[in-house]
């Protein structure tokens, strides 16, 4: 799958989408642009930012050299002959124990137009997220566009028959990018989500063409480290990088000092709502940064 193709899907979503050679951004929320393929590292030092700026966006945030930004990860897992093996151990029982009690394969999109809805849903409250308007809507249409885009997968556990997890990947130069995981509160004790994750982990690895997989950057938001532990319990491993938050000059003057702390006290106001979190912890992570 090409960087193309996942722009396209974006546009789709009714994302906006801004190509600079081969790296692209896109708004991920409003005025807030995020750069992708994800794994890439950006140098901060010689990033054309005005383009993306004239494009409407307020902020940018992509990964860059250690040297360049705030210290963090992407959590990545690359080993071509991974196995159990490769599994914390506590990981490596609940996996066999979810094995045993269910089945893993890949789905078509369609087969996620009404139970994926509903586990996205239930994942979204389980976490403390507020499921925002036209909710379904979205996911509806989001299982259409990703049906189209070459790289784009889905797969699934099942126990007895019944959807009862799943996740969503799209592949971007060679890495294999995981960008939804759901799953059922009611059957999180049989361990399906270990077992999916194992299976789709051990048989993507051994394809041509795909290097590595990714389950994303370090979080914005702070409290998310029980979801990271059951990350690297199945065998993704934190490979160091920088994360750099960029404002545009117009807003450059404010977000100093007193001004910053106050935007980031009122951010930090509504710890439920998942938009706010992640503003929160941006400011933070802006304050916290190196200065170019």
């Amino acid at each position: 799958m090409s960087s193309e193709s996942y722009a396209s899907f974006l546009r789709s979503m009714g994302h906006d989408v801004v190509q600079q050679g081969d790296l692209w951004w896109f708004d991920v929320q409003r005025h807030i642009y995020m750069s992708f393929p994800f794994h890439r590292e950006v140098d901060a030092r010689h990033l054309d930012r005005n383009t993306i700026f004239r494009q409407g966006a307020w902020v940018l945030r992509f990964p860059c050299p250690l040297s360049q930004g705030r210290q963090s990860y992407i959590l990545l897992a690359s080993n071509k002959d991974y196995d159990l093996s490769h599994l914390s151990g506590k990981a490596r029982n609940q996996t066999r124990r979810g094995l045993e009690a269910c089945t893993v394969e890949q789905v078509d999109f369609a087969d996620l137009s009404e139970t994926g809805i509903l586990l996205n849903r239930e994942t979204m409250e389980r976490q403390g997220r507020s499921v925002p308007k036209g909710h379904d809507a979205y996911w509806k249409k989001y299982y259409q566009q990703a049906a189209k885009t070459k790289g784009a997968e889905a797969w699934a556990a099942f126990y007895k028959g019944q959807m009862v997890a799943f996740i969503i990947s799209f592949l971007l130069d060679g890495c294999a990018n995981i960008l939804i995981v759901r799953s059922s509160r009611d059957f999180l004790k049989y361990y399906p989500n270990n077992a999916l994750m194992y299976v789709y982990l051990r048989e993507t690895l051994k394809r041509s063409g795909v290097d590595k997989v990714s389950i994303g950057l370090e979080s914005l938001q702070p409290g998310l480290e029980g979801l990271d532990h059951f990350k690297l319990g199945m065998g993704f491993a934190r490979k160091p990088i920088g994360q750099r938050i960029e404002f545009n000059r117009t807003l450059y003057f404010f977000m100093r000092g007193p001004l910053l702390r106050f935007a980031s006290s009122l951010a930090s106001r509504k710890p439920n709502d998942e938009r706010y979190r992640k503003i929160s912890g941006l400011l933070q992570w802006y304050g916290d940064q190196k200065i170019l």
